[in-house]
């Protein structure tokens, strides 16, 4: 640099009087500000420093920024010009003295040059922007070093140790297995064992003597013969009158290798004995081989043996598995009773002893209540579950969660689901518990959505089923969860509800040759529901001329060299299309093309139902009477027969129907132990379908044969209980029976399934309006009066039944536990 500007040597006087001044410390106050500021901020720093008190320290700190700021401002301005024009500080148009006190600001509008533009003779650059720019190029190289480098080098992780690294943290983690695996117990050395049988049995045989052993089985034999000595050994000390001591006749070792000898040889009543000798011998008996052997009564279904081998072998109280198999042998003792009363007994003891049963005790109990398909048996399965929360089990696990939100698809009420209660087990569980779901907690979530038969929950369904394959993938993409039958089962019981034919063959199509005769019931039903968006009463009517050649060419038979009926995109969209795509399924189940579907009394009705609906009745007729080859109808074949025959047509059809219902209404008739709301659907039925065909009268007549048949006196009780578990009393008595102490379901929520059929003002309100109209016109063929007769003998009818029930309720509400 040439020279230095005037306000460089400022910069400079001020740090001179700043050092003679004395040390100072560096802050951050508006001096410093300033000074970092850069060249704009030089009147600024002036100010700032001219306000300060007049000490030493501060005086001397201001001084020595302003002198920084004055060197910064005039190496820039040096660098800039050249140090040639001491005026140019801040580029053309401005003089020296424009930023100085007193003197009025220039204001030129002469734009500033580039500071590359400025001429600078060759190799004059500042030594502070040599220093910086040699800095950054410093840097700027470092960098380009550390990228080349890293780009130059092998990854940290090979895309095998990455595959490895996401697959454990997207890894599933594996359903637990069920706990009690009694067969699975540790048998040991089968070898070892023998030999420790063989030096056992030679050693009692020669003790015994010639003591009996009728066993074959060489564990069986050394149990006869030690309990033949052990019992010589304590006649001879209670002869002598001593107490009788307990002699350990083996080893802890030994008794384990007899005791599972005799488990392999599956003699459970010799391993039995030889728990109780070793019982005898002072020894505790092993626990394992003891909850296989009760394992084995409770598959007997013997409750006296189990109660038997407990009391005999345990000698404290019974651990966890043990109490389960105590309930589970109740349970398979009672399964035809409406409740377990044995098994809720014994599982509220273990609670009164403080010693409550698993969680799977209660799972079961719930299982079997729910399994007898009754109301009171549902209702008291959920009081159950209420009561093992509040005073067993206050959170409960992914099975008992599983269990109660698959008992929401068949309420207590049998109609519909319950799918609010189920999604809130289901938040309850995933949300607020973490609990990972199992297969069965979809399908049973997914079963409750779609039973409800509203189109909200059955998208939430099918929402849940996309949500259950497509977010728990690991780290390869493959779904933690893989859909079986019952997923697809029940999201066809959604699409069903609603007639969704699309996602039915959807769900058909992806199921292929795997699907099962439930699954393949449930497609027909959808069929039946659909509703074709073409129907001919809304074809638009052309003027004839123009019909001809249609009408031809739909009335010319098909040509015989047709191709097999093919499943288009879209769905059918008439009745004869609908037709055409069940016909051609069906066949493939009459080809055995579908291996796992077999023809049952439930499948025949569903595909009969399918022509029901879309087909012609006299159709229907002909194929209801060539389909029961292999199985033979039931009631619902019948009712459903009968019911498509009352709703006849206008026209001819009525007559075929009414011949076809007596045909029906016959062999109906000779059928036993039919449910009582079906009895009334065929009665009802029938009665249409004399009514439709003008004989009123006949109906009438049919009607007080249902009467004389089911009396409204049938409706009334002499004198309603209830059972001590549903009782809703408290209970004083210790020795009462225990019953829940929280429920969830109140005496009015629960329906009498006993009441027998009856008639209301709905079923008989054709008949009514008939013999009303034949009465204001005088049509009928009885001058009698036949009509007005009938018509006050229906409002008798239907006022009795109403009375009736309604007695019967009281009845029910006000009853007390036996």
């Amino acid at each position: 640099m040439s020279r230095m500007t005037p306000r460089f040597h400022a910069g400079l006087r001020d740090l001179t009087r700043a050092r003679a001044w004395g040390p100072t410390t560096r802050t951050s106050g508006p001096e410093m500000s300033t000074w970092a500021s850069g060249s704009g901020s030089t009147s600024s720093s002036a100010s700032s420093s001219s306000s300060y008190s007049p000490s030493a320290s501060n005086m001397a700190t201001a001084t020595l920024a302003r002198g920084y700021a004055h060197a910064a401002v005039a190496v820039a301005v040096d660098a800039r010009t050249g140090g040639d024009e001491p005026g140019r500080e801040f580029g053309p148009g401005v003089g020296a003295g424009t930023v100085g006190r007193g003197r009025r600001r220039r204001t030129s509008l002469t734009p500033r040059p580039p500071i590359s533009s400025v001429s600078r003779p060759s190799g004059s650059q500042h030594p502070v922007l040599a220093d910086i720019e040699q800095r950054v190029r410093l840097v700027k190289e470092a960098a380009d070093a550390e990228v080349s480098a890293s780009q130059s080098q092998t990854p940290f992780f090979t895309e095998d140790e990455l595959m490895a690294l996401y697959q454990d943290v997207l890894a599933h983690p594996e359903p637990h297995e069920v706990e009690m695996q009694a067969v699975e117990a540790p048998l040991g050395d089968s070898e070892k064992d023998a030999a420790i049988v063989a030096s056992l049995e030679q050693r009692v045989s020669t003790i015994s003597g010639a003591l009996p052993a009728t066993s074959t089985i060489p564990a069986t034999r050394v149990m006869q013969l030690a309990t033949a000595r052990l019992d010589a050994l304590e006649a001879l000390g209670s002869a002598g009158g001593h107490d009788p001591i307990a002699v350990p006749l083996f080893t802890a070792e030994q008794f384990g290798a007899l005791v599972r000898s005799c488990m392999r040889e599956r003699d459970y009543e010799g391993a039995e004995g030889v728990l109780v000798l070793m019982k005898r011998s002072g020894l505790q008996p092993l626990q394992a081989p003891m909850t296989m052997i009760l394992a084995e009564h409770v598959a007997a279904r013997s409750v006296t043996r189990f109660e038997r081998c407990l009391t005999t072998l345990l000698t404290q109280a019974p651990d966890e598995e043990q109490r389960h198999l105590h309930v589970r042998v109740h349970l398979a003792a009672s399964k035809h009773l409406a409740l377990p009363e044995s098994a809720l007994g014994v599982l509220h003891s273990y609670e009164a002893q403080a010693l409550p049963a698993p969680q799977k005790t209660y799972q079961s109990v719930i299982s079997a209540l729910y399994s007898t398909n009754t109301s009171v048996g549902k209702a008291h399965a959920w009081d159950l579950f209420a009561h093992m929360r509040y005073a067993a089990h206050p959170e409960p696990d992914v099975r008992m969660y599983t269990t109660m939100i698959r008992a929401c698809a068949s309420p207590v009420s049998g109609r519909g689901s319950e799918a609010e209660r189920a999604f809130d087990l289901w938040t309850e569980m995933t949300v607020d518990k973490r609990l990972v779901p199992e297969t069965g907690t979809w399908n049973a979530v997914i079963l409750a959505c779609a039973r409800s038969g509203r189109k909200m929950w059955i998208d939430e369904a099918f929402s849940l089923a996309r949500e259950m394959f497509d977010a728990h993938r690991d780290a390869r993409g493959v779904s933690a969860y893989v859909p079986d039958q019952k997923t697809m089962c029940a999201l066809l019981e959604g699409a069903k509800r609603i007639g969704d034919l699309a996602r039915a063959r959807w769900i058909l199509a992806e199921m292929g040759a795997q699907v099962a005769e439930e699954a393949f019931m449930h497609v027909l039903h959808t069929y039946t529901a659909y509703v074709p968006p073409f129907t001919r009463h809304l074809a638009r009517v052309v003027p004839s001329s123009n019909t001809t050649d249609v009408t031809e060419t739909l009335s010319s038979p098909p040509p015989e060299n047709d191709p097999s009926p093919r499943f288009t995109r879209l769905p059918p969209q008439t009745a004869f299309e609908v037709i055409t795509e069940v016909e051609a399924l069906w066949q493939r189940v009459l080809d055995h093309s579908l291996p796992l579907v077999t023809l049952t009394t439930r499948l025949v009705n569903s595909y009969l139902s399918v022509h029901y609906q879309h087909s012609t009745l006299s159709a229907a007729r002909r194929l209801f009477g060539q389909v029961f080859t292999t199985v033979k109808p039931d009631a619902r074949t019948y009712l459903e027969a009968l019911e498509r025959c009352a709703y006849a047509r206008r026209g001819p059809e009525r007559a075929l129907a009414l011949e076809w219902a007596s045909e029906l209404w016959e062999t109906y008739s000779a059928l036993k132990d039919v449910p009582a709301r079906t009895v009334e659907r065929a009665w009802v039925a029938y009665m249409r379908v004399l009514v439709l065909n003008g004989q009123t009268l006949g109906a009438l007549t049919h009607i007080r044969q249902f009467a004389a048949r089911y009396p409204p006196s049938d409706l009334l009780v002499p004198k309603s209980t209830k059972h001590p578990a549903r009782s809703t009393r408290t209970a004083i008595v210790p020795n009462s029976f225990p019953r829940p102490i929280v429920r969830l379901t109140a005496p009015t929520d629960v329906p009498d399934d006993a009441v027998p059929p009856l008639l209301t003002f709905s079923d008989i309100e054709l008949l009514h309006h008939r013999l009303v109209a034949e009465a204001n016109l005088n049509l009928s063929r009885d001058r009698d009066g036949a009509a007005k007769k009938g018509i006050g003998y229906l409002k008798y009818l239907v006022k009795a039944y109403e009375w009736a029930l309604r007695g019967r309720r009281d009845a029910v509400m006000k009853a007390r536990a036996e």
